[in-house]
């Protein structure tokens, strides 16, 4: 889980000292907070199994009116984005007083490997842990606790794309959603008046090309509407993988067919990646920026006057260009043609509860109370550093939510956000899809350097990848 550039998901929010690493990179009820002590409805697949987390899928959640003085036991929660968890627990505890909830920072470049060789070895392993949706796969053949039954009453309340990213091919539902990265285009407001650009106007990716070498020649190449690339060990090419992901689930295409064949060589995907180059080739961004200073500076001056940004991307200038409040708007990305999605993924975080646990009924209680309500959603957003709580739908028209963002001019960033995630497309992925990045960065230069076509590249990368 390497983290680096601007424009890689957030797994942390690092205090300022290391904020640039990141940079570069009655019972608890499962409808509303359950348990069980029955069979969830799906088996599961290898490595997930029925555990007794949900009886009744109807039953309320306690609350501090109504406590559950009979669930007892400690669970232990690994996570790297700790602020939440922490914010939830005293609330749930007033419901709860006889549930201790231990949050344990591992760390996002560490929880990886130590809960993988923890499940593995049979113990070791937390009763929940964090979980990167872009690495599902990986534990699809883990010993996890089967939330299909306890999630059945709020597969609705969650936008399509999200449900898929927590579901393994056999339809078992291994974890609890949390947060994701909808996509908007973030624009800088000065630049873009500076220079004349109507943002309303950018509705098509040919668009976009056309007002980015207006700016550049108008700006005297002083200005440039994107990034492509910031360089950070060990290639320079990370951050653009991620762009390209983004863009290829944009464009609806696909590295695996539904059965998990490979369709790497996808029209679509020819065309997603041609675009990265042609914005390169175009004169329309930056390339390679050199440092993590010196992206922030962009970020801060404006001379990169718009990002491809998800809903949690508002971190890094409100953190590192606080000066800038107010300067930046928000649309929905350029379509690759009329009537085309207009939004992306970028990253995106949910719970898993692993068989070790004793207390898995006491997990998905904690778990529903905190995402499956609209109250735990709200101390989450407030006093968790701003995760992507609109995800959750029944929080979606919260006046928390619905509110102007100031650092937006006025632009409602994370209520556009919710409203963008329900037509961002699926993505279908297999245990091969954590290795198309790294495979990726290797071919990538030489498709940059006109070494190789799009489709050549595509091709080689599927190789590479199944080859794995």
């Amino acid at each position: 889980m390497r983290m680096s550039s601007l424009g890689r998901r957030r797994a942390t929010v690092p205090a300022a000292a290391s904020a640039l690493c990141v940079l570069l990179a009655a019972t608890a009820a499962c409808g509303g907070g359950t348990t069980s002590k029955t069979p969830a409805a799906a088996a599961g697949g290898a490595g997930a199994a029925a555990s007794p987390a949900c009886p009744n899928p109807t039953a309320p959640l306690a609350t501090a009116d109504k406590p559950n003085t009979t669930l007892s036991g400690t669970l232990n929660f690994w996570g790297w984005t700790n602020d939440a968890p922490n914010a939830i627990v005293p609330e749930f505890n007033k419901a709860y007083p006889n549930v201790k909830v231990n949050v344990v920072d591992v760390g996002a470049e560490d929880i990886g490997t130590k809960l993988l060789t923890a499940m593995r070895a049979g113990q070791g392993a937390p009763d929940i842990s964090e979980w990167q949706d872009d690495d599902a796969p990986s534990v699809w053949n883990m010993p996890l606790t089967d939330l299909t039954a306890c999630m059945k009453p709020h597969v609705a309340d969650f936008p399509d794309f999200k449900i898929k990213n927590v579901t393994r091919p056999d339809g078992t539902i291994q974890a609890v959603p949390w947060e994701a990265g909808p996509m908007q285009l973030a624009y800088r407001r000065d630049t873009f008046k500076k220079y004349g650009i109507d943002p309303s106007s950018l509705k098509t990716w040919d668009d976009f090309i056309a007002a980015g070498k207006k700016l550049a020649a108008d700006s005297g190449g002083q200005a440039h509407l994107m990034m492509s690339n910031q360089v950070a060990p060990p290639n320079g090419i990370e951050s653009l993988s991620h762009d390209f992901r983004a863009l290829v689930q944009q464009n609806g295409g696909q590295f695996f067919d539904a059965k998990g064949d490979p369709t790497f060589t996808d029209p679509k995907n020819v065309e997603a990646l041609n675009l990265i180059k042609r914005l390169r080739d175009e004169g329309v961004t930056v390339n390679d920026v050199a440092s993590d200073q010196a992206a922030v500076k962009a970020l801060a001056s404006g001379s990169v006057a718009t990002w491809m940004a998800p809903a949690w991307w508002k971190y890094y200038p409100s953190t590192f260009a606080k000066e800038t409040s107010g300067e930046w708007g928000g649309i929905p990305l350029p379509a690759f043609h009329d009537g085309g999605a207009r939004s992306s993924n970028r990253g995106g975080t949910s719970l898993i509860v692993t068989q070790q646990s004793k207390n898995p009924e006491a997990a998905f209680a904690f778990l529903s109370f905190w995402l499956l309500t609209v109250e735990g959603r709200e101390v989450s957003y407030e006093k968790g550093g701003n995760q992507f709580e609109a995800l959750y739908g029944p929080v979606s028209n919260d006046p928390v939510i619905t509110a102007p963002d100031p650092f937006f001019g006025g632009d409602k960033w994370t209520a556009n956000a919710a409203a963008l995630a329900k037509e961002v497309p699926q993505i279908n992925v297999t245990t091969k899809s954590t290795k198309i990045d790294d495979e990726f960065e290797q071919l990538l230069p030489g498709f940059l350097q006109g070494k190789m076509d799009a489709a050549t590249l595509l091709s080689e990368l599927e190789n590479a990848v199944m080859a794995r």
